[in-house]
C-alpha cells in the first residue's frame, strides 16, 4: 500500500467506536465518524488497519455481539431479579424469543349469528307478507 500524504491520522477512541458499532441498528457510517471526530474515509482506513478486516465485517461482527449481549442482559435482568425473576421482562421474552402472544380479545359475537340474522330476516319477511295478506283481503270489492 502506498504512503498516505498529508496530515497524520487523528486517533480514534476504539472503545467508543465499538460501543457505537455494537448498538448501531440504524446508526450510519458518518454518524459515527461524526462522533469520533473523523472522517468516514479515516474511520474505514483506521478500522481495517486495526482489525484487519474491511470496515463492513467489523462492524457486522460488533453488530452481532451487541445483540448478543442484550440478549443476554436481558435474560440476566429476568431471571436473576428477586424471584420469581423480572415478569414484565420475562414476558417479553416469551413473547419475542418463543413467539408466546396475548390471547385475542374474547370475540363478542356467536359463531352462528349470521344464522341468527338469517332467521331474524325470514321473521320480519314472514311478518310484512301477512301483513299485506291481512290488506289484501280486507280491500274493498270493486265493480
Amino acid at each position: 500500500m502506498a504512503e498516505r500524504r498529508g496530515p497524520k491520522d487523528k486517533a480514534i477512541n476504539w472503545d467508543l467506536f465499538e460501543l457505537y458499532a455494537k448498538s448501531r441498528k440504524k446508526t450510519t457510517t458518518l454518524e459515527i465518524a461524526d462522533a469520533l471526530g473523523v472522517h468516514r474515509n479515516t474511520l474505514y482506513r483506521q478500522t481495517e488497519k486495526r482489525y484487519g478486516m474491511k470496515y463492513e465485517a467489523v462492524c457486522a461482527k460488533f453488530l452481532i455481539e451487541g445483540e448478543l449481549l442484550l440478549e443476554a442482559a436481558m435474560f440476566q435482568k429476568a431471571m436473576k431479579s428477586s424471584s420469581p425473576g423480572n415478569i414484565t421482562m420475562l414476558m417479553f421474552l416469551a413473547k419475542t424469543k418463543l413467539g408466546y402472544r396475548e390471547p385475542d380479545n374474547v370475540q363478542t359475537i356467536p359463531p352462528n349469528q349470521d344464522n341468527i340474522n338469517k332467521d331474524h330476516k325470514i321473521m320480519l319477511l314472514e311478518n310484512e307478507l301477512q301483513q299485506l295478506r291481512f290488506k289484501l283481503a280486507n280491500l274493498p270489492e270493486t265493480e
